[in-house]
């Protein structure tokens, strides 16, 4: 499985008001857990990590948080842990999210997020049967590789769109498909597809996610309430 070379949310996405950002960010995603679990093709468990999301601290022209990885054993117990720092421009704090799902385990790096579209994640409000714009996002790591994403990577989401809404919960659900290019010293050395259904609540932000690939391997993150 492709995911077991991470030696390791993202989740995947957050929902962010134009409006009211900062907020919402904040909200939906500082000091949060999240628990990943990784599958194989027949559904068995095969990796579960809890991702811890720090404080948020925000400076004139960069926005940086710290994601730590703990790893469960097979007694089901925490074993180990890493800290991972992450940066962004602060226009482009919203895109953060759309990498936590991979955090690698792996100590003393830092990611560095760039959003290259000048389309927002989400609209406000959503629609049921609407059609998002893609994205397209690069990440760069200061300290040497992290997991998948080599020294540097490009990623786009695609296929956006918005199927169910759930009013008695205030959950929709969207569909898309993530693609992420991994380069090593300028040369693509991977890339890998990632069918996306995500679960979104317009006030916590993302409940649930599954990525799964072409294999039919898949992991899942899911908001520790």
């Amino acid at each position: 499985m492709k995911l077991a070379g991470f030696i390791l949310l993202s989740f995947f996405s957050t929902l962010l008001f134009a409006q009211e950002s900062k907020e919402m960010l904040i909200l939906q995603m500082e000091g949060n857990n999240y628990l990943r679990e990784s599958f194989d093709e027949a559904g068995k468990i095969i990796r579960k990590d809890l991702l811890k999301v720090g404080k948020l601290n925000e400076s004139k022209d960069q926005l940086s948080v710290k994601v730590k990885v703990y790893n469960y054993g097979k007694s089901g117990n925490i074993e180990d842990s890493s800290e991972t720092k992450y940066t962004c421009n602060p226009k482009d704090e919203k895109i953060l999210m759309n990498i936590f799902p991979f955090a690698a385990f792996s100590s003393d790096k830092t990611v560095k997020v760039q959003l290259n579209s000048k389309f927002g994640l989400y609209p406000s409000p959503m629609k049921v049967d609407s059609t998002l714009d893609d994205i397209a996002f690069t990440v760069s790591i200061e300290g040497g590789t992290l997991g998948f994403f080599g020294t540097n990577s490009k990623g786009t989401i695609s296929n956006r769109k918005v199927v169910v809404y759930d009013p008695t919960s205030n959950v929709y659900t969207l569909l898309s498909r993530i693609t992420i290019k991994s380069f090593l010293f300028g040369l693509n050395f991977n890339t890998i597809s990632y069918a996306v259904k995500e679960k979104i609540h317009s006030n916590k932000g993302v409940l649930q996610q599954v990525f799964k690939e072409p294999s039919g391997e898949y992991f899942t993150i899911k908001l520790k309430q």
